[in-house]
């Protein structure tokens, strides 16, 4: 395949490089970087070569930013404009001895040929896959973000010589005390720490493709003359959680993306569904709304998605189009609990149909594929949903309402530089408790008071273990120690009070998990027929619960007229979810087919 070689210019070269047209659909470039001082203009070459040849090359990961093309590399007769970002990292890279061959889309891709972007995206798990090594570039100055460097070096270190009784999480030893822990993440280590994971590269679509398409340790995170294997900061991220530390960072973007690394490590060696991938992918950012859905096309069975990737479409028709295909490709209603309403209405699309485009709302699904939940009847295909225009038409029934609301605490608002986001954590959960308290005596649905008090327990916690399982009993043990460890730390205590082997240490980390999970993008409510349950932060009073044909969770919908709704999102209502509420005298009546717009 055709090379462009490059020839001595002068950096006054005023011709722009033009691409040629790729000679097949599997086929993608690669950058040539000639050898040559630090001092010098960057020449470079670029070649032609088909997905199927083995070649060793680095693939880059890295954040656009503003696209001011205000450097230039030299390629033939002509030159390449590139950001300054680019053009740093390509000085980095090159080789005074040898040539480096390297693949970035900005300069890969012809980014003005739509059908070849297009074409393109198909391919990048491959390119990134196949690649010896992929370069995760930050930028050129990690300013306050550096220290977290050897931060995060010794302490993979020290989980390295932990004691021989410390137990185990992903084949790593854990070390003994909460407080080793949490010492690594105080004072200017956490602000470190907090810079670093805070980094836009964290919170990106292409991102997650680009790292979950890794292979094991092929991966090196590079920000100014600091670098780390990726490896090593993704086992960190899981410690992190695994401890429920993450929470000690001073701001809910760098939670954030502490939690986006550690879902690349669980899912990267899974079977993934296009619906599943942009669950977990909803929060993360795009300049352009369709690569929610197109950054994570080559992840998964290509059937998947509605036809090929064409950014000759606009977002609001391939999301509609989009749901409609899943819906019918799979035959059920999953994808209803991924809707925001309020994402749904400012994009213009029908309520059922998930506005894929970057928000501020994280919903975490309640369905699991083990021991799911079924609160609707069982799946008939005479009963399968049904598209008609924007109507979706779904077999169900309305079986309850919201009668009483918690407050909204939407935990983005909680930020601060000099407060961690354990203290916030620590205040919402005592005020869910509480709340919960309250509702929980309102609810006439479970009869004794100690029923009435596990199902407040397995509310909060979602009806769900950290493990998956079902929470049973043990939840208001669970939930009780949980308040325990939050008061003693609010009173004084400290967590390094707490052994990692402690019940007591463990419950409230589980709890903790689970409890935040559940919240995000939710509230508590107290429903007409006395049940308990999280809903939608926009819900309102009033609302119906609805239990439809193909879904995993209750669904809340707003009544417009006759037989007519808006889906509000998914939820959660205790005493629902495995299809009790059918089984209540009359509703078997109610069931029918409701018209969702």
């Amino acid at each position: 395949m055709p090379e462009t070689q490059s020839g001595k210019l002068s950096n006054t070269t005023t011709k722009e490089y033009q691409s040629s047209t790729l000679q097949s659909r599997d086929s993608f470039r690669l950058l040539r970087l000639y050898p040559q001082t630090p001092s010098a203009d960057i020449k470079c070459s670029l070649k032609e070569v088909n997905i199927a040849d083995k070649r060793g090359y680095g693939a880059v990961s890295y954040v656009w930013g503003v696209p001011n093309l205000t450097r230039k590399i030299y390629c033939g007769n002509a030159y390449i404009g590139v950001t300054e970002h680019i053009h740093a990292l390509l000085r980095r890279v090159c080789n005074s001895s040898r040539d480096v061959y390297i693949w970035i889309d900005a300069i890969c891709i012809n980014q003005k040929d739509l059908t070849e972007r297009s074409t393109q995206v198909l391919l990048m798990r491959k390119i990134f896959s196949d690649a010896g090594q992929i370069l995760i570039w930050l930028g050129i100055d990690p300013g306050p973000a550096a220290p977290a460097f050897q931060i995060i070096s010794d302490f993979n270190v020290l989980c390295d010589k932990a004691p021989k009784g410390a137990f185990r999480d992903n084949n790593h030893e854990r070390l003994q005390s909460a407080e080793d822990l949490h010492a690594f993440v105080q004072g200017s280590n956490g602000r470190s720490i907090a810079n670093l994971f805070q980094h836009d590269w964290f919170h990106r679509t292409w991102t997650f493709q680009e790292a979950f398409s890794a292979r094991p340790r092929a991966a090196l995170v590079l920000y100014g003359d600091y670098d780390i294997e990726y490896e090593e900061l993704s086992v960190f991220a899981v410690y992190m959680c695994s401890l429920a530390i993450q929470g000690s960072l001073q701001t809910h973007r760098a939670r954030m993306g502490v939690n986006h690394v550690v879902k690349i490590k669980q899912y990267a060696n899974s079977e993934n569904t296009l619906l599943g991938l942009l669950k977990i992918t909803h929060a993360r950012r795009a300049t352009d709304a369709r690569d929610k859905i197109y950054g994570l096309a080559s992840l998964v069975d290509p059937k998947e998605l509605p036809y090929p990737p064409s950014y000759e479409i606009d977002d609001h028709t391939l999301f509609r189009d989009q749901a409609v295909h899943m819906i019918k490709r799979a035959g059920n209603l999953r994808l209803l609990e991924s809707c925001i309403f309020e994402d749904t209405v400012a994009a213009g699309l029908p309520s059922w149909a998930p506005s894929w485009a970057p928000t501020d709302t994280l919903v975490t699904a309640f369905h699991h594929e083990h021991e799911p939940f079924c609160p609707g009847p069982a799946v008939d295909p005479t009963r399968t949903p049904r598209v008609d225009g924007d109507i979706l038409k779904v077999y169900g029934a309305v079986v309850d309402a919201i009668r009483k609301l918690g407050c909204k605490m939407e935990l983005s608002d909680f930020e601060s530089n000099t407060t961690s986001f354990a203290d916030h954590e620590n205040v919402i959960e005592l005020l869910l408790d509480r709340e919960s308290k309250e509702l929980r005596d309102l609810a006439t649905a479970y009869g004794s008071p100690e029923m009435r008090e596990l199902a407040r327990a397995q509310t909060l916690m979602g009806g769900r273990n950290r493990d998956v399982s079902r929470a049973d009993a043990d939840a208001a043990i669970k939930v009780r120690n949980h308040r325990r460890v939050s008061e003693s730390n609010g009173g004084g205590a400290s967590f390094g009070d707490y052994s990692v082997n402690d019940r007591a240490w463990n419950d409230f980390n589980e709890v903790a998990y689970q409890l935040m999970h559940a919240a995000d993008g939710r509230r508590l409510c107290l429903t007409k027929s006395g049940r308990l349950g999280w809903v939608p932060l926009t819900s309102e009073e009033g609302d119906a619960i609805s239990v439809l044909s193909g879904s995993q969770a209750a669904i809340v919908l707003r009544h417009q007229e006759d037989n007519r709704y808006q889906v509000i999102g998914g939820s959660y209502i205790h005493g629902i979810m495995d299809g009790e509420a059918l089984k209540e005298p009359g509703q078997d009546d109610q069931l029918g087919f409701l018209q969702l717009v």
